[in-house]
């Protein structure tokens, strides 16, 4: 995904991260200094999977790393025929610069949408 400018919307205890109408992720606030980044996607599952649950006919699978001292966490499916990367998921901690925010989502997205 090509994105030359990430836009802010302010809710409150969430912002999200557009490019033009796109939402592109979403910062939480989950209390005591801790919030949590969850950047939208849909790429090739190509990770090890930690865990799995099975809901319906497809299978929600799991696979949580610890990147530059950050803890990830990436959700995804499996339909049998096929896996796909839906959201990653960084947890933060203390206050976080906008400019940080928007090089993670970036990254995020260059990194793990670069197959599909």
């Amino acid at each position: 995904m090509q994105c030359s400018d990430i836009d802010i919307i302010d809710r409150g205890e969430i912002k999200e991260y557009t490019c033009g109408n796109t939402s592109l992720a979403r910062l939480l606030s989950l209390g005591n200094e801790e919030k949590v980044l969850s950047i939208d996607m849909i790429a090739p599952w190509s990770l090890p999977i930690d865990r799995s649950i099975k809901v319906g006919d497809v299978r929600l699978i799991y696979r949580k790393e610890i990147i530059n001292g950050l803890e990830w966490e990436f959700v995804g499916y499996d339909d049998g025929s096929r896996r796909e990367l839906i959201s990653v998921r960084i947890l933060l901690r203390g206050n976080i610069e906008d400019s940080v925010i928007k090089e993670l989502i970036i990254n995020a997205l260059n990194i793990y949408m670069r197959e599909s």
